[in-house]
């Protein structure tokens, strides 16, 4: 599952900075232990990769002495929260930043939970249907009669921001 990507990436940080190392084996540890990962079933982890890919000699951090304070991140964008591990927990991400590795439509798409609740989530999918056009993410966008370039095949598409009368 997901939760062992934290763990793998943490020997990376174990000698640049330690802290940090230690708070995604934590992370690791609490979305394993937790049932929102497995939906209640134990996770199954390849013996070998949990022998080679992880570095079980870093200590991992308590979740309560971890920083779930708001942050901003360099070509992200930022995260704010309030009442972390409460139920009536605030959380607004906003992406306001070039992506690494891939690049859609998302500039300044935004999840908002408040009081524990979503208000309003990014679709944020790749699959059916494409979010190859910001209408499919939680943006702003203007209207547009033309077509525009897609941004993976390289091709015209037409607009789906659209406006028509």
């Amino acid at each position: 599952m997901y939760a062992s990507s934290f763990a793998k990436l943490a020997p990376f940080f174990k000698e640049s900075d330690p802290a940090f190392a230690s708070e995604l084996m934590g992370t690791a540890k609490f979305l394993k232990e937790s049932k929102k990962e497995s939906a209640g079933k134990k996770a199954k982890e390849p013996l070998m990769e949990n022998l080679l890919a992880i570095d079980h000699t870093i200590e991992p951090m308590s979740v309560d002495k971890m920083d779930w304070s708001s942050e901003s991140f360099e070509g992200f964008g930022a995260i704010m929260r309030d009442g972390f591990g409460t139920a009536q927990e605030s959380f607004l991400s906003y992406k306001a930043g070039r992506a690494r590795g891939h690049y859609h439509n998302d500039e300044n798409s935004y999840h908002f939970y408040s009081g524990g609740t979503p208000i309003s989530l990014d679709y944020n999918c790749s699959y059916t249907p494409r979010g190859d056009h910001a209408a499919l993410h939680n943006t702003v966008t203007f209207g547009k009669r033309a077509m525009i370039e897609h941004n993976g095949r390289k091709e015209k598409v037409k607009a789906q921001e659209e406006i028509t009368s």
